[in-house]
Parts: C-alpha cells; sequence; structure tokens
C-alpha cells in the first residue's frame, strides 16, 4: 500500500505498526520512503515587521525589499494591513517550471497595496507605471493581494515575462488599466481577479494631488495581450473605457467565464491594433451586462483580425450592440450560441443605430468569411441582425447568417438611424418567443423543452446571474486551477449542456484517435484545400460550429480545438485527403449498451467516383462495431444512401431516406477578374455546397455492450472510392 504523509513538513521519528483485533498477524516486509521534491523557503512581511529580521512568521520583514531575493520553490507571505507605495514594486525574479515563485496573501488576511504617493512622480503617473510591475518574470505567481489608487495602471505584465499566473488579486481606482499584460509577454494567466473602477477620470492628479480634467483615461480595464495567454473568472465594473481589450500582438488567447459589467463602453473588444496582428482568440462563457455592448470584432487600423471564434456568451441591457464584426481587415471569425437581450436602448436619442448583431464594413469591403449561426436574440431597439447598406454582397464575402432565434421579428429599422443599415434574418431563423427560467432574477438559462432548449440555442449561462470573485461562471473556485483543468472544464462544459434527448449521449473520443485540421492552415490538411478556382471561397468548413451541437435532430459533440487543441477530425487516407498511410482508425472507445449509435460524418469523392461512376450504393468505408464478448458487425457505409459528397458544385446529387443533411455551407456563383489591377480576364465561378451528413444505425444486438469502433476505408491499390472524415459518434441507450 501507498500513504501519503499529510505533513511532509515534519520530521518523522518513528513508526509504530500494531493491530487493533485478534484476526491474524500483521507482517512488515518492508518501507519504502519517498522524499517529497524540495519546496523552497517560506519568507513572511507584516506591517509591524523588520527589514533586518529573519523573515520568519515570529519575525517577519516589514517591506517588499526583499522579494528580488527569493529562490525557485520559495513562498513570500504578506500579513494583512495596509502597505503605503512610493514606487513601484518590480519583479524579476525567475523560479523554474518545477519550482514556482509564489507571492502571496496570507490565508485569511489581506494586504493592501497603496499607491497614492506616485502622483508626485511625473514618470510613475498615466501608464507609464504600475503597483505591481513584472519585468522578465518567469515562473512567478501572485495571488490574493489588494493594489489600490494608482494614477497609473495596477497591475502590468512587461519585459517578456512568461509562465506568470495573477490569481485571485484585487485591484481599485486606477487611471489606467487595472490589469496590462504587454504583447512581448506568453504563457501567462490572470485568473479570479476582481478590477473595480479602471480607467477612472477621477484619477488625473497633479504633483500636489489637485484633480486635473481629462474627458478619457489611457486604454481599457483589462488589456489582455500576448501570446498562449489565458483570462478567465475575473470581474471587472465601474470602468470608464472598454472592460476588457485584446489589441496587442495576440495569439492564442482563451477569453473565458468572466463578468463584466457597469462600464461606459464595450464589454469585450477585440481590435487588430498591432502592427502583428489578432489571431486564434476564443471569447466563450462569459457574463456581460449594462455595458455599451457585449463583443465586438474589429481592425480600427487596418491590421488584420482571423480566427477568432466567439461562443456561449451572454450579454443583457446593453446600450448599442450585442456581438458584432466590423472592417475588411476582419475575417474567418465565427459566433454561435451566443444570447444578447435588450439591447440597443440607450442609443436612441442620439439618433444612432443599436441592436443584436451587426456585420459592417467601409469603404474597402466587409469582413470575411463571418459565421453567424445558433444565436438567441431579443428585444432589440432597431434591429436583430444588421448589414451596412453599402456593403458589398455577404454571400460572396462567404458570410453565413442562419439558424439564428430572433423576437420580436423585424422587418425594417426600429426607427431612424445616422449610419444606414439594412436587417437582415438569415436562413431558417425562428421567431417564437424565447422561454427563460425567470427573467425578473436575471435567470436566461432556457426552460427544459423549450425551442431554444429542444434546438440548442443561445448561450446556456450558468444557474446564477451575479458572479463575484472565484464564483465566476457558476463555479466556485476556491482552490488554484491550472490551465489545463481549465480547459478540461470548458470541455466538459461543451459536452454537458442539456440535450432534448437525455437517451441521447455524445461519445467522448479521446484526443489521440485525431489526426486532422478541418480548414486549408493546417497539416494534416483537410479534404480539399486552398482557394476555390482562385477564390474568394476557400474549401474547407472552418465555420462548422463547434463544441456541443444539435444538428438533424440528434447532439453532438465535435472536437473544439480552442478547448483541446490539436486536430479535429477523424480523417482516412484517399481521393483528396491529406492523410496519407492510414486506411483505418481502430479501437475509438465505446465501453456502454446502445440501442443506436449516431455517425457525424462526410466523404470526399476519389478518382473511381468522378463523373458517371457516382452511383449509389456503392460502399465507400465502414463501421465494424465490437463488442465485449468478442464478436463484431460491420456497418456499410455506401455512397448517396448513408453519406454523401463532402463538396457539391452547383447542387448536391439526389440522397436515400438513410442518411440525413446534418449541416452545410453554401455559396452563391459569382464573375471574379484574374489580376484586376491590369485588367485581367473574367472568370465565372460556380455555387458549391459543403455539407455534413448524420446517419443513425440500429444496434441488432443492443444487450451485449460495445466495446469500440473501427472505421475503415475500402480503398485498395487498384481502386480509390476517395476519403472518409469522422467528426462525432452519439451513443443512444
Amino acid at each position: 500500500m501507498k500513504w501519503t504523509n499529510p505533513r511532509p513538513d515534519k520530521l518523522i521519528r518513528s513508526i509504530h505498526a500494531a493491530s487493533e483485533s485478534d484476526a491474524g498477524q500483521v507482517i512488515l516486509m518492508g518501507i519504502t520512503l519517498v522524499r517529497a521534491k524540495s519546496r523552497g523557503q517560506t519568507y513572511f512581511v507584516a506591517p509591524n515587521g523588520d527589514d533586518s529580521a529573519l523573515g520568519s512568521m515570529e519575525k517577519p520583514w516589514a517591506t517588499l525589499n526583499k522579494v528580488t531575493d527569493l529562490k525557485p520553490g520559495d513562498t513570500l507571505y504578506v500579513r494583512g494591513g495596509t502597505y503605503p507605495l512610493s514606487n513601484p514594486l518590480v519583479l524579476t525574479t525567475k523560479g523554474t517550471a518545477g519550482a514556482w515563485i509564489t507571492l502571496s496573501a496570507y490565508p485569511g488576511e489581506t494586504p493592501v497595496f497603496d499607491a497614492w504617493d506616485f502622483i508626485r512622480d511625473p514618470k510613475l503617473r498615466h501608464d507609464k507605471a504600475a503597483i505591481i510591475d513584472f519585468q522578465s518574470c518567469e515562473f512567478f505567481r501572485v495571488a490574493g493581494l489588494t493594489a489600490i489608487r494608482s494614477p497609473a495602471v495596477g497591475v502590468s505584465f512587461g519585459g517578456a515575462s512568461k509562465y506568470v499566473d495573477c490569481v485571485g488579486n484585487t485591484i481599485y481606482h486606477t487611471r489606467a488599466p487595472g490589469l496590462w499584460m504587454n504583447s512581448d509577454c506568453s504563457f501567462n494567466r490572470a485568473i479570479g481577479n476582481t478590477v473595480i473602477r479602471p480607467n477612472s477620470r477621477d484619477m488625473h492628479f497633479d504633483e500636489n494631488g489637485q484633480k486635473v480634467y481629462h474627458s478619457i483615461s489611457p486604454h481599457e480595464g483589462i488589456d489582455a495581450n500576448g501570446t498562449y495567454a489565458e483570462f478567465g473568472f475575473n470581474e471587472v465594473y465601474f470602468g470608464d473605457k472598454e472592460l476588457m481589450d485584446l489589441k496587442g500582438k495576440n495569439h492564442h488567447v482563451l477569453v473565458h467565464h468572466n463578468y463584466l459589467h457597469n462600464g461606459v463602453a464595450m464589454g469585450i473588444y477585440v481590435d487588430a491594433w498591432n502592427k502583428d496582428g489578432l489571431t486564434d482568440i476564443e471569447v466563450c462563457y462569459n457574463t456581460i451586462h449594462d455595458a455599451s455592448g457585449a463583443v465586438s470584432l474589429g481592425s480600427e487600423v487596418r491590421q488584420t483580425l482571423s480566427n477568432v471564434r466567439v461562443h456561449h456568451n451572454l450579454g443583457y441591457r446593453l446600450q448599442h450592440s450585442g456581438y458584432s464584426a466590423f472592417g475588411a481587415n476582419t475575417s474567418d471569425t465565427a459566433f454561435w450560441n451566443n444570447t444578447a437581450i435588450e439591447v440597443g436602448w440607450g442609443f436612441k436619442s442620439r439618433n444612432w443605430s443599436g441592436g443584436g448583431a451587426s456585420i459592417t464594413g467601409g469603404k474597402e469591403g466587409s469582413p470575411k468569411n463571418v459565421i453567424f449561426r445558433n444565436n438567441v436574440l431579443v428585444d432589440s431597439a432597431q434591429y436583430p441582425i444588421s448589414v451596412n447598406a453599402e456593403a458589398e454582397d455577404f454571400a460572396a464575402n462567404g458570410a453565413v447568417i442562419a439558424s439564428n432565434l430572433i423576437y420580436p421579428r423585424m422587418d425594417a429599422l426600429g426607427f431612424a438611424t445616422r449610419d444606414k443599415r439594412t436587417i437582415v434574418n438569415g436562413d431558417s431563423p425562428a421567431f417564437d418567443a424565447p422561454e427563460f427560467a425567470d427573467t425578473t432574477k436575471f435567470d436566461f438559462r432556457a426552460k427544459p423543452g423549450s425551442m431554444i432548449d429542444r434546438l440548442n440555442l443561445g448561450a446556456r449561462p450558468p444557474t446564477v446571474a451575479s458572479h463575484h470573485g472565484f464564483t465566476i461562471g457558476g463555479h466556485v473556485m476556491n482552490e488554484y486551477v491550472t490551465h489545463a483543468e481549465v480547459i478540461a472544464m470548458i470541455d466538459k462544459e461543451n459536452a454537458s449542456i442539456a440535450s432534448s434527448d437525455p437517451s441521447k449521449k455524445p461519445l467522448s473520443i479521446p484526443g489521440r484517435f485525431y489526426n486532422a485540421y478541418i480548414t486549408h492552415k493546417d497539416t494534416p490538411i483537410w479534404l480539399h484545400s486552398g482557394q476555390y478556382m482562385g477564390g474568394p471561397y476557400v474549401l474547407d468548413i472552418r465555420d462548422l460550429p463547434r463544441g456541443r451541437q444539435n444538428f438533424a435532430g440528434t447532439p453532438w459533440y465535435i472536437r473544439d480545438p480552442a478547448a483541446a487543441p490539436g486536430p479535429e477530425v477523424l480523417l482516412l487516407s484517399g481521393g483528396p485527403s491529406g492523410v496519407r498511410n492510414t486506411p483505418a482508425i481502430r479501437g475509438i472507445p465505446v465501453d456502454a449498451n446502445a440501442s443506436k449509435l449516431h455517425f457525424l460524418h462526410t466523404f470526399g469523392v476519389g478518382p473511381a467516383l468522378d463523373g458517371k461512376n457516382a452511383k449509389p450504393g456503392v460502399e465507400v468505408f465502414r463501421y465494424l462495431v465490437n463488442y465485449a464478448d468478442g464478436t463484431s458487425v460491420t456497418v456499410p457505409i455506401r455512397y448517396l444512401d448513408e453519406v454523401g459528397p463532402y463538396l457539391s458544385i452547383t447542387d448536391r446529387p439526389v440522397l436515400s431516406d438513410v442518411a440525413r443533411v446534418a449541416w452545410e455551407i453554401r455559396t452563391v456563383a459569382l464573375t471574379r477578374k484574374t489580376h484586376p489591377a491590369k485588367g485581367g480576364r473574367e472568370i465565372k465561378v460556380p455555387a458549391f455546397i459543403n455539407t455534413v451528413y448524420a446517419y443513425t444505425w440500429t444496434n441488432p444486438h443492443p444487450q451485449k455492450p460495445i466495446k469500440a469502433i473501427d472505421f475503415v476505408s475500402v480503398n485498395t491499390a487498384d481502386i480509390d472510392y476517395g476519403a472518409a472524415a469522422l467528426f462525432a459518434v452519439t451513443v443512444e441507450k
């Protein structure tokens, strides 16, 4: 047996073995001691301390001057009380991956760092300083501290700091951002912090402490920049600028479960301000209310913004807009399962526009490849969804607006506006009144069995509408949570959204079975890659909604690279596949009884099915269902019966009644010029359809547990039917 010592800090003097019964003898064969890794030293700071002391609990230091002497693995506890600062606390210390340095409030106490004296030095005003300033730190954690009254920034990450965690701190009343992470940083996290009154116009003072009037403060409440950064479970309110902003060199950033409210500007603003642009941004499970808007994506200075995914966010009582994308340099963005309630009414008196969602451009064009699907838009002042009246053809730019719930229905602008708009409802809209749990208590969960529940529409917000500190998003965060645990939690949250049919449970396929990506930017690549006939369309399905979805009456879990980075689909070799030497993927675990299995898949046609040979009924791949008793059943998948073509030009072939279209994206025919600057010739680009199919197989042996599934191609050395792709499997009891 193995016993974990609850007090590893104490010396074990001896071990006593004894029996408390007469049932037999106790025989001790041996003992192996496993030494704990070195935890470093623990030091203390207290207002009544002395910097010449030992820094122990009994004899603490008085200031944080010794923090620069900390070694990997060391912890410095700060006792409760107020610590006036005349200069920033600059941290340059480096821990290691296995021995982080920790600067933390002593458990149960509140140390307060007061930066009021910064006003006496012009160099410490505006955005040029911070109360706590990380410079070139590594593997450093600061937790539970309170920083107040800064004429500059509250907490700042700079100097290419990496692997720094800012956890559970409170930042109050700053002139500049409460928390600022610079673009040169990477692998940093801001988790569970509370930022109150950032960017305050009341914090503009001269060196004599006299208030100076300024109409605007620098930057935003939380400036969330950097590479491989995470901002989650933070609360920001009473800000005089945007409550959270991503505008620097942002690549691979996760923004989740934040509670942002009572601000004069946007809740979350993703703006490609930096010349390096922004890409791979995930904004999910946030709650925003009593602000100008919920989430806005754009490029104010014509830099590139791409691959941004906005989903499962809740916004209500918003003055201007719910969700928006603007600018010709904004591309490949997706909004799904978001909710916006009571939007745009605050701007009526200003003769400006306000509504649930907008996709807008300018003289240079509109955003490209924007998807807006499965959202709920309720009580919009002027428009539920709008586009610029002068904008280019949105279908030609790859925009998809579909399957959104709009209430009440509006087919014309609510009242006159200064900026010209056109209302669009998109494909397959619903206009029914949504049924929420209790709107009087701001509980916007779907009532069980309601339309938004059955069709999996909107944000599915947490049980409680008010969140504070570490209870943001309904998750009680009593202990430190690692990035890996957050990813697992989001993955689980996506998969656990209530299904309209509890007998159908999406299968959680382990990550090791996925082997390809569904965009042409990553390798192994998807079935077809690159631009279709030179553009503007791209031959992949980047707009396929991820996470928990409901297609063709069945709940699915489609792997989401934001929640679980890596390949997104199971793809076999053949035809247009970017995968080689993979005729089968075997052993996909099920370990359950099932009356039916539901498969979400598609097929890239190969040379053996091109043209006249593309006849119905040809087996193109198969599933092998393996039972726990060692027997198996083959499930043949035939062309135009259980599956259809992924890519169809102009029209999709007629399917049998067996397979169902689960999801599709259609383009429109257009004419484009080759080398327009040189007056090139015109090319007609026909419309095409990308399709994903659902197929339900009835198990002939429902009493036998299914152990695993094999996903198998039927191609031979001489016959290449094509390539099969599997996105998800759902088990029906």
